[in-house]
């Protein structure tokens, strides 16, 4: 079984450590569905940037 937890933040300032600790805290959440591999994505300062982060 797999899940996906997202976090939308639109025209408010929320620094990158602050949305990394909600998807991780999300992530952990769903731990006990027994994933195989974690990952976090967040968008980046530029217009088509994408921070990717593998477990």
């Amino acid at each position: 079984m797999c899940g996906i937890f997202a976090y939308l933040n639109y025209l408010t300032e929320v620094d990158r450590q602050t949305i990394a600790d909600i998807l991780t805290n999300g992530l952990k959440r769903l731990e006990y569905r027994g994933y195989d591999s974690a990952g976090l994505a967040i968008d980046g300062d530029g217009d088509k940037e994408v921070l990717i982060y593998k477990q």
